[in-house]
C-alpha cells in the first residue's frame, strides 16, 4: 500500500465521521445506522461495509490525533510486547504527576518533545492504556453536549470564507480581473485573511488560508460553499491534516450561504 492509498483511504474515512464532527446531521444514532446499512467503494480495499464501532473509533482517532490517525496502519511488531519496560514506565508515571494538568494527548506530546521518549517506543495508546491503568487520566472538565449551544461564540470555532470578483487592473498592457478570497471568524466578525488574486485556483486559495492561519491560528471549523475550489483534494486535505472540518453547504441552498462578501466587499 502507497503513502497516496493510505491518504485517499483517510480522506474517505474523514468524509464518514465528518456530519458527526460538526454536528451537521440530525441523529448521531440515526446516521450511524444509515451508513452502517450501506456498502462502500473504499479506495484500495473496494466494497467494505462499516459498523458503528468502527465509525465511532476512526470519530475518536480523528477527535484526539487528527487526520493522519485515520491512515490504516502496518504494524511491524506483530508478535511482540508494545507495553514499555518497567523502568521507562515508572519514569512515565513520576513524570505525569509533575504534569497531571495536561491532557493525555499533550502530555504524550511533551515526552516526546522533550526527548523523555520517542515516538517509536511510547506510542499514544501505549501512553493511554498505562494511565488508564494508574488511574491518572485527567477527567474531562467540559461537557460536550452543553458546549454545543455556545458552538459559536468563542473566536477560532468557525471560520467562513467565499471567493467575490475584485477591479480590474491594468497590467502589461492588459486588462487583468481579480478575485478576493477571504477568510473571516464567525464569533467576532474578523477577518482572519483576504488577499486578492489574479485567479481562483486551488494554490490561490491555500496561500490565503496558510497566511491566515500563521496570523490568528486554526479555526475548528472551516464553513464553504459547494463551489469546485473548496471541494478540491487539496483543501480537503490540508484541512483534515490540521484538524479543520471542513464544511460545504448543501448545492442550490442559498439559505445556507454565509456573509463574507457582506463583511468584506
Amino acid at each position: 500500500m502507497t503513502e497516496k492509498d493510505k491518504e485517499l483511504i483517510a480522506l474517505f474515512r474523514y468524509g464518514l465521521i465528518a456530519p458527526l464532527l460538526t454536528d451537521t446531521v440530525t441523529s448521531h444514532t440515526t446516521y450511524l445506522d444509515e451508513i452502517s446499512a450501506k456498502t462502500h467503494d473504499v479506495p484500495h480495499y473496494g466494497i467494505r461495509t462499516y459498523n458503528r464501532k468502527t465509525l465511532l473509533e476512526w470519530h475518536r482517532l480523528y477527535r484526539r490525533h487528527g487526520f493522519d490517525a485515520l491512515k490504516p496502519k502496518v504494524r511491524t511488531d506483530k508478535g511482540s510486547s508494545r507495553a514499555l519496560p518497567a523502568e521507562s514506565a515508572k519514569l512515565l508515571l513520576t513524570l505525569r504527576t509533575e504534569n497531571i494538568h495536561l491532557s493525555v494527548k499533550l502530555f504524550h506530546e511533551w515526552l516526546i518533545h522533550e526527548g523523555h521518549f520517542t515516538s517509536s517506543d511510547c506510542s499514544y495508546s501505549t501512553v493511554y492504556r498505562l494511565l488508564k491503568k494508574h488511574q491518572m487520566l485527567k477527567p474531562s472538565v467540559a461537557d460536550t453536549s452543553d458546549r454545543r449551544r455556545f458552538a459559536h461564540v468563542d473566536i477560532n470555532t468557525l471560520w467562513q470564507t467565499d471567493v467575490s470578483h475584485g477591479p480590474y487592473l491594468t497590467l502589461n498592457g492588459k486588462k487583468r480581473k481579480t478575485y478576493l478570497i477571504a477568510f473571516i471568524d464567525d464569533a467576532s466578525r474578523r477577518i482572519t485573511g483576504a488577499q486578492f488574486m489574479l485567479a481562483e485556483k486551488n494554490e490561490d486559495l491555500l496561500h490565503v488560508l496558510k497566511s491566515a492561519l500563521l496570523t490568528c491560528g486554526k479555526p475548528t471549523m472551516l464553513y464553504a460553499d459547494n463551489g469546485k475550489i473548496f471541494r478540491s483534494h487539496q483543501l480537503n486535505t490540508s484541512c483534515a491534516t490540521l484538524g479543520i472540518a471542513l464544511v460545504n453547504t448543501r448545492p442550490y441552498d442559498p439559505k445556507s450561504k454565509g456573509y463574507v462578501k457582506y463583511s468584506v466587499m
